[in-house]
């Protein structure tokens, strides 16, 4: 009866820490960098609250629960906080369940050829060089010192995303979201359509541009 119980004791223990261990998997976060670019029709006072503000690592400018910024149309803003001008609003954050991880679904690209590729990639989006070279620029340094990477873009339109509030409400919003898996040899993955974008720039236009690495499988 007491070996009964033992074997009782251990195959609950076993069950324990496998459930311990999938929800530990369930949790894994990725590193997002996000740039935010606005472009009203007029110079425009805007207020740019993220929602996960608890999980950001680093803000530039610094942003405590929100920015307050003049906006204006040719992109350019001025930071209400400390009256300086700014390109975008740049802050990076942890989270779960990111966008674009099929790993059946993507770019293969060679990590020396990476910049080239996003370059063509973006502009044919029809986002701005000012939009994507800073996306590069942040992650440039560990994509093209990997063999192979596998690419990843996923976009979404006309609604604001879940993390941030802005008011001003803008008439449309553009979501870029690149992600990336490094390759010590490239695999075979199907390559989806480029996007238009052009379209999609009415009225007040919002642009946020992210970029993180899968760094679990």
């Amino acid at each position: 009866m007491r070996s009964m119980k033992g074997k009782l004791f251990y195959l609950l223990a076993a069950l324990f820490l496998m459930a311990a261990g999938c929800a530990e998997k369930k949790q894994e976060k990725d590193t997002v960098r996000s740039m935010i670019y606005l472009y009203p029709r007029n110079a425009l006072e805007v207020s740019v609250q993220p929602e996960n503000d608890g999980e950001i690592s680093c803000s530039y400018p610094s942003c405590g629960k929100e920015w307050n910024i003049i906006a204006r149309p040719d992109g350019t803003m001025t930071n209400l906080d400390d009256g300086q001008e700014y390109s975008c609003l740049f802050r990076e954050y942890t989270a779960v369940g990111i966008p674009a991880e099929n790993p059946q679904e993507g770019f293969v690209v060679e990590g020396r050829e990476t910049a080239a590729f996003l370059q063509e990639t973006f502009s044919k989006m029809g986002l701005i060089p000012s939009e994507y070279n800073e996306l590069i620029v942040s992650w440039l340094p560990q994509m093209t010192d990997n063999p192979w990477n596998l690419i990843m873009v996923d976009v979404k339109v006309d609604s604001v995303p879940e993390e941030l509030r802005i008011l001003s409400e803008p008439d449309s919003v553009i979501q870029v979201f690149m992600s990336y898996k490094a390759l010590d040899a490239p695999i075979d993955a199907e390559q989806p359509e480029v996007e238009s974008l052009q379209r999609e720039r009415q009225g007040f236009t919002v642009v946020e541009i992210c970029g993180a690495e899968l760094t679990h499988s």
